[in-house]
């Protein structure tokens, strides 16, 4: 059996949004011959699924009975824009590559917004056009998640949990008088 690199492409969803893979697009994720490309929208756009799955090549495909959190075990590259699903596959042991495909990038900016110094703590530049995208994938170059988790994931540490409860319990003790916990 032959293993194909699993490309993830999940957009942001943005309230009045529609979803279209434009040719310039579908070209470009498709850019890697062995790969198998899944979209996932946002449950909202779903609807947009199946008209798309019926015009895309074999490469690209929908899985709607999957979870974004299944789809991220198996992918090797991330494709988003600003969605915070960047913090959770940067946290997995097998993450490879994390691209941000942010082709309204200027309109995003204005409304919605995006936080001060976003672009500055990004693991990989934005790429703004399909050619930036196609390039990236072909390149597959690994990210290096380090400066971006240390600054996003600082206590996604696996201690969480503890430091919760060591919290409430000196709050109880200063508070309520609570001798132990």
């Amino acid at each position: 059996m032959a293993k194909h690199r699993v490309i993830l492409y999940a957009p942001t969803y943005r309230d009045s949004m529609t979803f279209e893979l434009t040719p310039e697009l579908k070209e470009a994720l498709v850019a890697d011959p062995n790969a198998v490309v899944v979209v996932k929208l946002h449950p909202l756009l779903q609807k947009y699924e199946q008209r798309l799955s019926q015009s895309t090549t074999h490469q690209v495909r929908f899985y709607p009975q999957l979870s974004t959190t299944d789809l991220l075990m198996v992918t090797e590259t991330l494709i988003t824009d600003y969605s915070s699903i960047a913090f959770d596959y940067s946290l997995l042991p097998h993450a490879h590559s994390l691209l941000f495909y942010m082709s309204d990038l200027e309109e995003y900016q204005q409304n919605p917004g995006i936080q001060p110094h976003f672009l500055k703590w990004l693991p990989s530049a934005p790429l703004k056009t399909p050619a930036e995208l196609r390039t990236a994938i072909v390149t597959d170059r690994q990210t290096d998640f380090t400066k971006f988790n240390h600054h996003w994931n600082t206590y996604n540490d696996g201690h969480a949990t503890q430091r919760v409860v060591e919290y409430y319990c000196r709050y109880l003790k200063k508070i309520a008088g609570v001798k132990e916990c």
